[in-house]
């Protein structure tokens, strides 16, 4: 083989490396793209959520079926958190129990109801238990996809 048939298998070679990396990145960059879209409709769900236990809890007398919306807006929001792929199911169980618990422990039943002032803990009890949904599920976007800066190049090798 002379050096002009070297060259372009060399050429060849550098090529196709360079169609993979190029390949691998945009999937990688969908991917994120994807979580982030969830991660967002889930804080949405979430800050939705919120208002409607906070005027659940602050009205002035109880509501069957605002109570029943909320159950359902809860069993939602732990479904969309269990779908997103970059999650294993135990990293947010713990802060949706949390937040379920802050939402219908308390105040929840009909025969003990009392409408909850604005400063009431309950109420700070429920933006809390919210903040540690978020902040399990940001933490795992940030555990698989790094911060923004980090080298695409170390994230490759650490798959190979």
């Amino acid at each position: 083989m002379d050096w002009s048939s070297w060259g372009q298998v060399v050429t060849w070679c550098l090529v196709l490396a360079g169609w993979v990396i190029v390949n691998y990145q945009n999937n990688q960059r969908e991917r994120r793209k994807e979580q982030r879209a969830s991660i967002d409709s889930i804080k949405k769900q979430l800050a939705d959520l919120e208002e409607g236990a906070v005027s659940f809890h602050t009205s002035k007398e109880f509501d069957h079926a605002t109570r029943r919306r909320l159950q359902y807006q809860i069993h939602r929001l732990s479904d969309a958190c269990q779908r997103l792929q970059l999650c294993e199911p135990q990293t947010t169980v713990k802060p949706i129990a949390a937040l379920r618990q802050a939402i219908t422990l308390n105040n929840a039943d009909p025969t003990t109801f009392v409408p909850q002032e604005p400063t009431s803990p309950l109420l700070d009890d429920i933006y809390a238990a919210g903040d540690d949904v978020i902040d399990a599920v940001e933490g795992r976007f940030i555990a698989e996809y790094g911060s923004v800066g980090q080298s695409w190049r170390h994230k490759l090798l650490q798959k190979l």
